[in-house]
This record gives structure tokens, sequence and C-alpha cells, in this order.
């Protein structure tokens, strides 16, 4: 019963994460609707193409775990009909019947109720991570074009200056200024444009926290559930047979939650890298004795929203460090409980 009780609670999150996903309906679509029009503005400033192959590879991993689990349930059931994970186990011996029949027959529920929601917040937080990458792509590549005015003009004088110490008026360097003024309105636009279609993706980024990033927090505390409640017993066992249902679980359980932290974990990850490029070209106008008002302007926007990625219902923002700590929370909690 022990274990039934965390498997129960596993499934009770999935179905609660597509329930709300349910009532936050309208709201979804409207979020849809957003995604499509900021991909399509995003495309025509730079083209930002995301792996059209990942929902399919994320459709197709989720189904095949599905495909393999309700075999391995099939499987165990055969093997060892009296495992306590069966919810038939919990039920008087007449009626046990239909509890085996009742735990087969969810497994099509509760993966379809994963599909909907851990499925589509994967896809989603790796578009995110895509438009960051594309937008900081685009500021490295608009920084490397840009040569600080001060140095042009220099340039430019000591290659128009004559040798002679007189000098007329179409030897000196203004006209050459003027030309390159024409190139810094255009760097001041394209980087003003790039900062908005940015701000347009934080925008977007804060409306999918608030309506997934309770589904965000139910799917890492649905996963770390399952972990620390089979592995103990995959470790306890003694025989490899008598574990297969607990091992398929506990691994994919261990593989999904990898994928969900690292994916999630790149959005903050790329967010996070605009703000030293802005800042290593603000270094380099500095170093060259100009000043570029849109520079420290960026910068203390970029470090008030110095925190921006995919939050789990407000508790913590999903960063790489986040691995790390469930991994210990899980490690700890298996140690302890193979002492008992």
């Amino acid at each position: 019963m022990l274990v039934s009780m965390p498997w129960i609670a596993y499934l009770s999150l999935s179905f609660l994460t597509s329930l709300l996903l349910l009532t936050r309906a309208q709201n979804v679509a409207d979020f849809l609707c957003r995604w499509k029009f900021l991909e399509e503005r995003l495309n025509q400033i730079i083209l930002c193409q995301p792996k059209q192959r990942y929902p399919i590879m994320v459709l197709t991993a989720y189904v095949s775990v599905a495909v393999v689990s309700f075999g391995i349930l099939i499987y165990q059931l055969l093997q060892n009909q009296h495992a306590s994970y069966y919810w038939g186990n919990l039920m008087p011996a007449e009626w046990a019947w239909v509890g085996y029949v009742g735990q087969h027959l969810m497994v099509i529920p509760t993966w379809s109720s994963i599909f909907v929601s851990e499925a589509l917040v994967v896809v989603i937080a790796h578009h995110f991570s895509t438009y960051y990458a594309v937008l900081n792509q685009r500021l490295h590549t608009l920084f490397r074009s840009f040569t600080p005015k001060t140095s042009r003009g220099k340039m430019a004088s000591s290659l128009q200056r004559p040798k002679s110490e007189s000098l007329t008026p179409d030897h000196r360097p203004p006209q050459v200024d003027s030309v390159y003024h024409f190139i810094d309105e255009d760097f001041q636009e394209q980087f003003q444009q790039t900062l908005c279609v940015r701000e347009s993706v934080g925008d977007l980024l804060d409306t999918f926290n608030a309506i997934f990033s309770p589904i965000v927090l139910a799917s890492l505390s649905m996963l770390t559930i399952v972990t620390v409640a089979f592995f103990p017993q995959i470790l306890k066992s003694g025989v490899i047979t008598n574990s297969v249902g607990y091992l398929v679980v506990a691994v994919s359980g261990v593989i999904r939650l990898i994928v969900i932290v690292v994916g999630q974990a790149c959005v903050h990850n790329q967010a996070s890298i605009t703000r030293g490029v802005v800042s290593k070209m603000q270094l380099r106008v500095v170093m060259a004795g100009e000043d570029h008002v849109l520079l420290p302007t960026a910068l203390e926007h970029l470090a008030a929203t110095q925190d921006a990625g995919i939050s789990a219902w407000g508790c913590f923002t999903v960063k790489r460090g986040t691995l790390l700590t469930i991994t210990s929370f899980i490690a700890s909690y298996i140690v302890i409980i193979l002492q008992f």
C-alpha cells in the first residue's frame, strides 16, 4: 500500500494539470495566438526556425514510453500479481479484478493528460530558448559590425589628411563623419528593433508563466515523487523480474525530469546571456571614449529582468542548478530510506 499511494498521487497530479489547462482554455488559446504572431514578427527581422522535428520527437518519445509502460504493467501483473502497486490488492478479494482492470485502463487517460500538459511545456520551452538564442546571435552580429565613430573618424582623418600642415575644407573629416553618422543611425535602429522584439518575447514568457507555472511545479513534483518512491524498491528487491515495473517507471521518470529541467533551464540561460553581450558592447564604446545612450538604458532594463525564465508557480525559476538540487534531494531520500 505504501507503494500504491505515490502511484495514486502521480496519477492525481497528472489529471489535475490537465484539468487546470481545461479551466484556462481561453487563456491558453490567447497565448497560442500571441505565440504565432510573435514568431511571424521575429521571422521578419531575422530567420528564426526552431527545430521542426522537435515536437514530433517529443510526441514520439511520450507515446513510446506510454506503450512500454502499458506492456510492463501487464507483464508485471502476470509475474507478480500480488505486488503492492496494483490497486486490486487494496480492495477485497472479490473486487480485486476491478482494481486490476481499472488501473490498466487508466494508462490511456493518464498519458493523454501528460501529453496535453507536460509535452506542451517542453515544446514551448524549446521555442523560447531558441528565440533568445537567435536574438543574442543577432546582437553579436550587430555589435561586430559596429565601429565606434571616434575610431572611424580618426582612421578616416589619417587616411585623408595630406602631408602638408595646411588643411583645405575638402580634406576635413566632418564629411566622412557625416557618412558614418548615417551608419550609426542604422545601428541604433536595428538595436532598438532587436530590444523591442526581445521585450515582446519577455512579455510572452510572463504570460506563459501566468498560465503554465502551476503545471511546471506539478510536473517536477510528480516526477520526483515517483523517483523517490520506486528506486528504493528496486534496490531492496533481490529479483529483477519482480522489479521491472519499478525500474521502468523510475527510469522514465528520471529521463523526463532531466529533459524538462534542462529544456526549461536553457530559457533562463539564453535570457541571461543578453546582458553579457550588451555589457561587452558598452565596455567597447566606453574604451573608445564615446557614450551611447541606449546601452546603459538597455543594461538597466536587463539587470531588472535578469531572473527571466520559466517559473514553477513563483516558488523558483528553473535554472541549471535546479537539476542538482532535485538530484541531491532524491539521493538523500533514497539513502535515508535504505537505512530502514
